[in-house]
């Protein structure tokens, strides 16, 4: 098949530029990173998935308990602390930042976690080099301070630049920012996609899936709530004999009122009214309601192969089918093969892992030895995974087989 007559691909992400604030827009809107965190808020099995895949990104922390403990910042912060942060980012974007503050002699004093979702690259210059990241805590424009909405203007978003901790430069950005107590600092940020370019998640391909499991959930609730009374046609003949209620009567008895029937009807409609029942005395033998039932819809079962796939694709782009068989029931359940399938999850997202701790080391070589509490080495930033296979190994149990 000649590929140009081939039908062409939706891009994920719409390619913008943002005249407004001068930045590099994440998507068309600028609001892809908002619309993945509501995905995954509403697709269960997305957010169990990415859950563990950012718990196995995260291991145990550093295996360096001097590093893991080192208070990193004034509000009492740990590198541990921080490194969780990164991790759920890692896992949920792809990407992760880290703000950098620096003291009068131009050297690195203390870091910040930043949320990825907060932050936007400015747009290149022409030789494509990105100089600055620009920071606003909710770029939808929904978030209040003190009762008042906390727009996105020009005035409210933080320009930082780009981690550079050369002194020099340092130096110079700190003179063009009017002395240190005006200088923002810079920011380290970190994308799976290259460099100063948007990450798209591992999970994007499956966004669609996600957004039908919430359907899917959506459609469970209703037939839960809605579908315990039968579904069916309640008819009642309307007494011929008794003499109409004058509406404007100020003695008329409310309860006579022909929707007062429909009005405790309703009432027992639900999960939490199923299987009441309501009292209803005839005066007449016309007024006896006569009940036409249909058939129960019930969709528990309607969805199954929807369901079944929808689970399959997620749970296979997170390269947990391991768990999901476990979940199925299709192997057995025992503390071996549970132990099996970490210790394969564990080397799967090593790469992860690698990532974090890279950026770690080039981040705190940068810091004046006397500030740190021990070599800031690939070793001693390394991340202990949640199970390593060659400990298991020694303890005399093979379980990377």
């Amino acid at each position: 098949m000649n590929m140009s007559n081939a039908p062409k691909a939706t891009p994920r992400i719409t390619p913008a530029y943002n005249v407004r604030w001068g930045i590099k827009a994440y998507d068309s809107d600028n609001l892809y990173p908002q619309w993945l965190l509501n995905v995954i808020g509403n697709s269960s099995t997305l957010s169990g998935c990415l859950g563990r895949y950012i718990d196995f990104i995260e291991g145990k922390g550093l295996a360096n308990a001097n590093f893991a403990a080192w208070v990193v910042n004034r509000r009492g912060e740990t590198m541990n602390d921080i490194h969780h942060l990164c991790a759920v980012d890692k896992g949920t974007f792809d990407g992760f930042a880290i703000h950098v503050n620096y003291d009068i002699q131009c050297r690195p004093c203390e870091i910040f976690h930043v949320p990825f979702e907060d932050c936007r690259l400015a747009e290149p210059d022409d030789s494509g080099f990105v100089s600055k990241i620009y920071v606003h805590p909710d770029w939808t424009g929904k978030l209040t301070r003190s009762g008042k909405k906390y727009t996105v203007d020009e005035s409210k978003i933080a320009k930082i630049d780009v981690f550079n901790p050369d002194p020099d430069t340092v130096r110079r950005q700190i003179e063009k920012a009017g002395g240190i107590t005006q200088y923002l600092g810079q920011i380290l940020y970190v994308s799976g996609a290259g460099y100063m370019v948007y990450p798209v998640p591992r999970y994007d391909s499956v966004l669609t899936d996600a957004l039908t499991d919430e359907g899917l959930s959506n459609v469970k609730l209703r037939n839960v709530r809605n579908n315990f009374l039968a579904a069916g046609i309640l008819t009642r003949l309307k007494n011929r004999h008794a003499v109409p209620t004058d509406p404007d009567d100020p003695n008329a008895d409310p309860n006579d009122k022909d929707d007062d029937f429909d009005e405790q009807l309703a009432s027992l409609q639900g999960d939490s009214n199923a299987l009441k029942i309501l009292s209803f005395t005839a005066d007449f033998e016309e007024e006896v309601p006569k009940w036409t039932p249909f058939d129960v819809q019930n969709f528990d079962k309607a969805f199954t192969a929807t369901e079944d796939s929808m689970k399959d694709k997620i749970y296979s782009i997170f390269q947990q089918e391991g768990w999901l068989c476990i979940r199925n029931g299709k192997v057995g359940f025992g503390g071996e093969l549970i132990n099996d399938v970490k210790t394969e999850y564990s080397e799967r997202t090593a790469k992860e892992r690698l990532a974090l701790t890279m950026a770690y080391t080039k981040l705190l070589a940068s810091f004046a030895p006397d500030l740190l509490p021990d070599q800031p080495t690939k070793e001693n930033l390394e991340i202990e995974p949640i199970i390593n296979a060659q400990k298991t190994q020694e303890n005399g149990t093979d379980n990377t087989k």
